[in-house]
């Protein structure tokens, strides 16, 4: 039902909350966008912001 109505792309998640759902380190996170393996959008503070998408990378 609301399925079709999540934009997986949306960058929403913290990087505290997208290391903890997929069970790795935050440091590993930093070290992926780093490496330019993950581009998480940022919030209006400047701050990244990771989506389903990335997530499931």
């Amino acid at each position: 039902m609301y399925k079709d109505s999540i934009n997986l792309d949306e960058p929403f998640f913290k990087i505290e909350t997208a290391a903890s759902l997929i069970n790795i380190p935050i440091a590993a996170l930093r070290a992926y966008y780093k490496e330019k393996l993950l581009c998480p959008g940022k919030n209006s503070g400047n701050e990244p912001r990771y989506s389903l998408n990335d997530i499931e990378k």
